[in-house]
Order: C-alpha cells, then structure tokens, then sequence
C-alpha cells in the first residue's frame, strides 16, 4: 500500500514538473521569436534552455527544435554567424538524437508487439496441439467403444442365432410329434372305421345265422316228429342224430346271443 501511494506521489510530481517545465519552453520560444532581438537575449535564451537539452518526450521535441532553429535565425540576423552554427549544431544533435529514441521506442514497441503476438501465437498453438490431443483421445476411445459395440454385438447375434435355432428344433421335434400324433389319431380312426364296418357285418351275418339255426330246428323237428312213431332201427338212429343236432344248435343260439 505504501509502495503504491509513493508511485502515485512521484507520478504526479513528475506530471506537474513535466507540465510546468514544458510551460516554461514555451515562454522561451515566445521570447526567441521577437523581432529584432539582441544576441545578448538570445544568450539569455540559451543559458534558460540548458535543463532542456536532453529531455525529450511528446510536446518537448518539436518546440524544443523550434527554438533551436530560431535562435540560431536569430544569431545569423544579428551577425554572430559562429553562434548561429553552434546553435544549429545542437538542433541536429537534438534531432537526431530524437529520431534515435523514436526509432528506439518504434522498434521496442513493434519488437513489443511482436513479443505479445508470439505468446498469443503459442498460447493458440499450445490450445489447438491440446485440441488435436483431445481429439485423438476421443478418436481411440470412439475405436474401443466402436469394437466393444462390434463383440457385444455379434454375441448377441451369436445368442439370438442359438435362441432361433432351439427355438426351430424345439418346434421341429413339437410339428414331428405333433405329426406322429395326428397318424396315430388317422390310424386310429381307420382302425374304429374297419372296426364298426365289421361290427355291422358281423351283426348282419349273426341274425341271418340265427334264421338259418331257427329254420333248421324246424326242419329237424318235424323230421324228428315224423320218425317218431316208427320203429325202424335206422329211423331210431336218425331220431339220435337230430336230438344231437337240436343240441346243437341250441348250443350255437346261446353262443350268438
């Protein structure tokens, strides 16, 4: 806090010293170009311009010159040639003295510039190799991520592949049992079907048998009526022979019963 008061303290010292020496520069030029001044002034206004010789700055070096030049008119006006060239010995010196520093001061401030445009320029270059970094990172983490996603994904193609297949046996092994089924069930009905057929013939043939036993116990009996009375032996033996016969026969009703 102390450093910055101080800088601020010769800051406006120097400001007002600047300010008033330059005022004082211009009193001495006012005076330098009245008309038909001595030279015994004009000594007067060398000896005033000695604390100005080797300053310079913005305001200083153009009036400072001016008066040189109108000093040294002076000197040659008044016959005093040698101190007219010394005088104007002192403007070139304090010329070219002033284009040094402006020279000076135009190369510190390009080579200043130039300093800051570099520092920008690897700043800019330092961001964009760190840009291009970034990138090559997101670049190989986008390859991982791309060749992860290519395994994940054909596993899981893989996976789907034996789903699908299983899948197709098990409906394979389901439409194989599902066929064998429906043959068992076709065979099944065909078998009902030559079985009921045969039922139906079986009953037909079974009630014609059951006439046919019925109307040859008629024939029998009265066969066996008719031999009755007689005594023949033979007949006696065909009367056995239709007993036989009725036995038979009414063995073979209760079977078709």
């Amino acid at each position: 806090m102390k450093k910055l008061l101080i800088l601020i303290l010769l800051s406006a010292i120097y400001s007002f010293s600047y300010g008033q020496g330059q005022a004082e520069l211009q009193a001495i030029n006012s005076k330098s170009k009245t008309i038909y001044i001595k030279a015994e002034a004009l000594d007067q206004l060398m000896i005033s311009l000695r604390p100005f010789e080797n300053k310079h700055g913005d305001g200083i070096d153009t009036l400072l010159m001016d008066t040189y030049l109108t000093i040294s008119k002076g000197y040659a006006e008044n016959n005093h040639f040698k101190q007219g060239y010394e005088v104007y010995n002192k403007y070139l010196s304090y010329k070219i003295a002033s284009l040094q520093l402006y020279k000076s001061k135009t190369i510190a401030t390009a080579a200043s510039s130039i300093n800051t445009r570099r520092q920008k320029d690897n700043a800019a270059q330092l961001e964009l190799q760190n840009s291009i970094n970034q990138l090559t990172i997101d670049i190989d983490d986008l390859g991982s991520d791309r060749s992860a996603f290519k395994k994940y994904f054909s596993l899981a193609i893989i996976i789907l592949s034996l789903i699908f297949a299983s899948m197709l046996v098990n409906y394979g092994i389901k439409f194989k049992n599902l066929k064998n089924t429906i043959k068992e069930n076709k065979d099944s009905m065909l078998t009902n079907h030559r079985l009921g057929t045969l039922g139906r013939f079986a009953k037909g043939y079974q009630k014609e048998t059951f006439k046919s036993i019925v109307a040859t116990e008629n024939t029998i009996a009265q066969i066996k009526s008719e031999i009755k009375s007689s005594t023949d032996p033979n007949f006696k033996k065909a009367d056995l022979l239709c007993s036989s016969i009725l036995k038979a026969t009414s063995e073979l009703k209760g079977i078709n019963i």
